[in-house]
């Protein structure tokens, strides 16, 4: 009878020092979340809940985490410049240009002028084309590959511009008076409809 209560107590012991366990790492998890490291808190709460992880070093561990909190921070960048940038075709991807010889669009060149140092030189894009060519689709889709790549962008279709472009002087003028972005902006324009 003495076995069974040494087995019993051993019992409630285990289940003490988990209920222990559970609410530190609850405690971490919103100390994490406290901290503005919810990529890290939620890769912490995804190994918890793994029943694999015991068996990696606490070094792996944290590196896994740390890399899940840089991942996590560079994708809600990107859907902030996404959404700051104002697209009229967010879910336009330079990858998924149509180069059918009709449309007289070289993906070759297209893809040479996104992949250039146009925008780190500080340069701007116009894109001129009769209607229904494309032409804003492209812009968003440059823009948006821009954002991908962590550059803040300015998509404005040039008929729009004059109403623009005042507004965007007087809250930012630069020592000449002019509106001035700064050099690693991406500025796509678009002529037409």
């Amino acid at each position: 009878m003495c076995a069974g209560r040494a087995t019993t107590s051993d019992a409630e012991e285990q289940k003490v020092k988990e209920q222990g366990t559970h609410m530190m790492m609850n405690t971490t998890l919103k100390q994490l979340r406290g901290m503005k490291l919810n990529g890290m808190a939620d890769g912490l709460h995804e190994q918890l809940t793994q029943a694999g992880m015991t068996g990696i070093s606490f070094e792996e561990r944290i590196a896994l985490l740390v890399d899940r909190e840089v991942h996590w921070r560079g994708d809600r960048k990107r859907q902030r410049l996404i959404k700051l940038t104002h697209l009229k075709y967010p879910q336009a991807a330079i990858e998924d240009i149509d180069s059918r010889a009709g449309r007289g669009l070289e993906r070759k060149e297209v893809m040479s002028l996104v992949l250039g140092d146009w925008i780190d030189s500080g340069h701007s894009v116009l894109i001129t084309g009769p209607t229904g060519a494309g032409k804003s689709w492209l812009a968003c889709a440059t823009a948006q590959y821009a954002c991908r790549r962590g550059h803040s962008t300015y998509y404005q279709r040039v008929p729009r511009l004059g109403d623009e472009l005042p507004s965007a002087t007087a809250t930012a003028p630069s020592a000449s008076g002019s509106c001035s972005w700064p050099r690693s902006m991406c500025c796509c324009w678009t002529t037409g409809a």
